[in-house]
């Protein structure tokens, strides 16, 4: 299965959310479903630090879909990018 998705933001009672979202096309219109929660900021980010530092650790459900260390370092970028704004 080819990876497919992107990390979003989503705020919500003044905290962020860190999802893998995916996009399709549903009766011509698009759609979006979040296919991965990985929490709070601060969770998500332990984990990729975690999931980067050894890579078994990444659940499989991710690794599934082909996602890969290379990943986990993009989406730290990301999300500490937010942080220096």
């Amino acid at each position: 299965m080819s990876k497919t998705g992107f990390l979003v933001k989503v705020k919500a009672k003044n905290r962020e959310y860190f999802y893998l979202r995916k996009s399709f096309w549903k009766d011509k219109k698009p759609q979006n479903k979040n296919v991965f929660s990985f929490g709070n900021k601060q969770k998500a980010l332990n984990s990729f630090y975690e999931w980067k530092n050894n890579i078994e650790n990444m659940p499989a459900d991710l690794r599934e879909m082909g996602f890969d260390r290379e990943d986990i370092v993009n989406w730290i970028d990301q999300i500490e990018g937010e942080l220096n704004k």
